[in-house]
């Protein structure tokens, strides 16, 4: 989907609501920020506030309704990027949702996928002809939808027919509304400009994000709480050791 010609399509009135709204959303990140709030709160806020915006698109379009719907996944082929309080917020869900082994397989997963797809190109037929599903994807759902990326959020079609022609080859254009698509990736650029680290990258492969976001859990999680060692029981507790 190309997010340049998206931006065109939008009038000018429409762009300086949104970015008006953005610079609102990032405001309101930085005090999240200041108040302690953890990566996963500020993903949900900005997922919340992205939803909201493109709901209300869509009511607005009712002439062109959104193909997607529960279980339609060819989307979920494509290669996605991520900013790095994306990657922390969803590296913080599966380790709530999945626990300390569910996160120790997905940062195997994410390592291997990272390597294998670091020279392919964003987009085209060489990375479509792999048919990498999301190392997300559970039967046919995002399993870490409430933190799905801004990519995810804002990407949608006009058509299923275009997405599953497109899932085995690359098309040249897949139909959508220009809005549906700008809302939410200005709000996560905002907040990803605002909060960049000097020397780092913004954004990038989300596997490769990912990955260094859930060593970072992991590494946590262990400082925190020692495994055990392999002569003492599982439900040992720290006062009885």
């Amino acid at each position: 989907m190309d997010f340049t010609h998206a931006f065109r399509l939008i009038d000018k009135n429409n762009k300086a609501v949104f970015e008006a709204q953005a610079k609102h959303v990032t405001r309101r990140d930085e005090a999240l920020l200041l108040a302690g709030a953890d990566a996963m709160t500020r993903v949900l806020a900005l997922v919340y506030e992205a939803e909201d915006g493109v709901g209300t698109i869509a009511a607005m379009n009712k002439k062109t309704p959104i193909a997607c719907s529960p279980g339609c996944h060819f989307c979920c082929f494509l290669m996605v990027a991520v900013s790095e309080l994306e990657a922390q917020g969803i590296a913080q869900y599966i380790f709530q949702t999945m626990g300390l082994g569910g996160a120790m397989l997905l940062l195997a997963a994410t390592q291997a996928r990272a390597a294998m797809v670091k020279d392919c190109p964003r987009d085209g037929e060489a990375y479509l002809e792999q048919e990498l599903p999301c190392l997300l994807l559970r039967e046919g759902q995002c399993s870490v939808y409430p933190v799905r990326p801004m990519a995810c959020v804002g990407y949608h079609s006009l058509s299923r027919a275009d997405c599953e022609a497109g899932h085995h080859k690359a098309v040249d254009s897949i139909p959508y509304i220009g809005e549906y698509v700008v809302y939410p990736t200005t709000l996560i650029t905002r907040v990803t400009a605002a909060r960049a680290a000097p020397g780092r990258p913004k954004a990038g492969e989300m596997n490769a994000f990912l990955a260094e976001a859930l060593r970072d859990q992991i590494a946590l999680a262990l400082a925190q709480e020692p495994l055990h060692s392999i002569d003492q029981p599982a439900t040992q507790t720290r006062e009885e050791a």
